[in-house]
């Protein structure tokens, strides 16, 4: 059985950070495929708007 686990929106906001090695730690965890939420999607959206 696979272990399945959930992002939070952090983890979308510090991929657009500027300091490269909290970004590459989200690209890592992004590559993982983790779960993601609406409420995470609708989060992430209202911090880029």
């Amino acid at each position: 059985m696979t272990a399945r686990f959930f992002a939070d929106t952090n983890i979308a906001v510090y991929s657009l950070d500027e300091d490269s090695d909290k970004r590459q730690r989200c690209f890592e965890i992004l590559r993982r495929r983790p779960v993601i939420s609406v409420q995470v999607v609708n989060e992430f959206l209202s911090v880029l708007l």
